[in-house]
């Protein structure tokens, strides 16, 4: 399972692009040349012209003599052009280097080289044998489907691993996946036919997540149950990336951009200077106005205003387009000018609302439009409970649109149980009695709610308009996920009446490796490194080293050739503040070190005559 995990991992992070350069000539002669790009670590691999051949018009296609392939795919079909290409018709010995390798590059880069060989299917060392399970003889066509170039193998593998497993509609096969049936160019074979190759590679894949994805079902059924959760675990254990793929799956969506632009998903992280302002409301300053006059007025907390959303069920980003509209507003009061919407000319109140006149009026006769008159208005309502001023009300929203980013607006009937994910990154780092006030009886997940309900610090000063002017509660489609490092701050400093609140779930530094899908090499590093921390008087399995540390800045595993910099770099400073005021911490670093097994040679040794680790502390410095 180990080694389908690595495939998968590989297969993910190589990008192919196939473009076609086909000229009138090869289409003339039913013809498609094709040349595929590879990007794979920051570096790009071009092939040769790949030569296909049109076969939809054949019949005799296994078993559907009166239908022809290009009916059953509905487009035409290429296989690839043998004639041209001299690869191996169904069975017997073959030479990979000369009949597949040489087809695909100008045999000069050995680099590319070296990756068609990872890429392919020889003696399982190939990541498509691995990940097929199939090929296990040189004789490609008993095994593997072998008539197409693998960057088709390639682009099944991806679409397998993007839906993970699901299926995928017939007509993705209709250029790939095909192979010669006792040597003879008839049968669409496992795409059109049998489909087992199809099948096998789709029941891997499935297994590989299942296995790959353990943990995050387990985290994701206690969160669906329990509605709080806090993530702990040693320094690197994939904490927050773990929340992150949690709430995407909690609200079906599959990229970072996807789930910041869903409008269900906010992410704060907690400070000892945050607070109960920060997070639920509070008093703030106002811009000054066109006489530099500043007041004060109530906004909601980052929470808070969260909650609103779920409690409307509404996806849009009305909140950010009316910062923009006022900073325009702003802007344009900077070049001693107001900014003309509809039949208005408007500048700002004291309470960043705006304030308009008439063009036509004298400048005294004004009226304030506030955010919620305006959000009314953007959801078809009445802008004010008289219904006056809709159409400048509506004339904002048309504006807002134009020019501030606004997007149409999208009610979420409460039939669809839209989840609202609020991840609080650092959690113990924060006051958390002084950030939480009286949120602690709304978040518990038994009182979630309307029974919830709970009169705010500044309940007097809430907006009768506001969907909170009754008390403040927290919805029940909003689920809270904490993370934490247990050795930032003592667990215990956690309010016991928050801890009770939460369910907790560790997260092991063996599961991150699993998790992230590290090598198996770097993994003993991982168990043996933190078998010796365990094992120092002060320390513990809080103390041990995450997968994150062996990964780069793409998320990718760390190359053996730079291990000796991820000690140096990254978990030497991290150890040396583990052992700080220790007895005899020297020593020990080193006995770290060498558990490591960093390669180079020191610079220095210790007067005992063993490897000391005052190597380049000037560049730490």
């Amino acid at each position: 399972m180990d080694k389908i995990l690595e495939a998968i991992k590989f297969f993910s992070n190589v990008k192919v692009c196939v473009n076609e350069v086909s000229t009138e000539k090869d289409k003339a002669n039913h013809q498609k040349v094709v040349v595929a790009k590879y990007k794979y670590e920051g570096k790009e691999f071009l092939t040769k012209n790949l030569y296909y051949k049109n076969i939809s018009y054949l019949n005799n296609v296994r078993g559907r003599e009166k239908e022809s392939a290009e009916q059953y795919f509905e487009q035409p079909v290429y296989w690839l052009d043998i004639g041209i290409h001299k690869w191996p018709k169904g069975g017997g010995e073959n030479d990979l280097n000369t009949l597949v390798v040489q087809d695909m590059y100008d045999g000069e880069n050995d680099e590319f080289k070296s990756f068609l060989l990872k890429l392919a299917n020889n003696d399982n060392t190939g990541y498509i044998q691995t990940i097929t399970k199939e090929g296990k003889s040189p004789q490609y066509g008993r095994y593997l489907e072998n008539n197409n170039h693998w960057h088709d193998i390639v682009l099944l593998i991806k679409a397998f691993i993007n839906s993970e497993g699901e299926d995928i509609d017939k007509k993705y096969f209709s250029s790939l996946v095909f192979m010669w049936h006792k040597g003879k160019r008839i049968s669409l074979s496992k795409a059109y036919g049998s489909r087992g190759f199809i099948d096998e590679l789709q029941k891997n894949i499935k297994l590989a997540f299942k296995e790959l994805n353990k943990m995050e079902n387990r985290v994701l059924q206690l969160l669906q149950s329990n509605k709080n959760l806090i993530l702990t675990g040693a320094p690197g254990t994939g904490k927050t990336y773990l929340a992150k793929e949690i709430a995407k799956q909690m609200i079906g969506v599959k990229t970072d951009k996807e789930l910041a632009d869903s409008g269900q998903f906010a992410f704060v992280q907690f400070h000892p200077s945050y607070d109960y302002t920060d997070f639920v409301e509070g008093l703030r300053p106002t811009q000054p106005d066109e006489n530099g006059n500043i007041g004060f007025e109530l906004k909601d907390g980052v929470f808070k205003e969260f909650c609103k959303k779920a409690l409307e069920g509404r996806i849009d980003n009305f909140e950010n387009s009316w910062n923009n509209l006022l900073n325009l507003v702003r802007d344009n009061l900077a070049k001693k000018q107001l900014t003309k919407i509809g039949s208005w000319e408007y500048s700002l109140s004291t309470k960043d609302s705006l304030k308009y006149s008439s063009i036509d009026t004298p400048s005294g006769y004004t009226f304030t439009i506030t955010k919620q008159n305006v959000y009314n208005a953007y959801q078809d309502k009445k802008a004010r409970p008289s219904g006056a001023f809709q159409k400048e009300m509506e004339e904002v929203v048309k504006f807002m649109k134009k020019n501030c980013g606004l997007k149409n607006y999208q009610q979420v009937k409460a039939s669809q149980n839209k989840n609202y994910i609020f991840v609080i990154d650092e959690i113990n780092r924060g006051e958390i009695s002084k950030i939480f006030g009286e949120l602690f009886f709304s978040i518990d997940p038994g009182y979630r709610g309307e029974k919830g309900r709970v009169q705010t610090q500044y309940a007097n000063l809430i907006d009768k308009e506001d969907a909170f002017k009754d008390g403040f509660y927290v919805p029940e489609n909003v689920h809270i996920i904490g993370t934490m490092n247990d050795i930032d701050r003592s667990v215990e400093s956690f309010d016991f009446a928050m801890r009770r609140r939460f369910t907790w779930e560790e997260i092991t530094s063996e599961e991150s490796a699993k998790n992230m899908n590290l090598p198996e090499e770097i993994k003993v590093k991982m168990r043996s490194l933190n078998k010796k921390i365990s094992s120092i008087e002060g320390l513990n399995s809080s103390y041990h080293i995450g997968g994150a540390y062996f990964l780069d800045s793409e998320g990718n595993a760390i190359s053996e050739d730079k291990m000796d910099d991820v000690w140096k770099l990254r978990l030497r400073p991290l150890l040396k503040e583990y052992l700080r005021g220790m007895p005899d911490s020297e020593n020990l670093l080193n006995d770290l070190k060498g558990v490591y097994g960093v390669k180079e040679n020191d610079k220095t040794t210790s007067k005992s005559g063993e490897q000391n680790d005052n190597d380049n502390d000037e560049t730490e410095q």
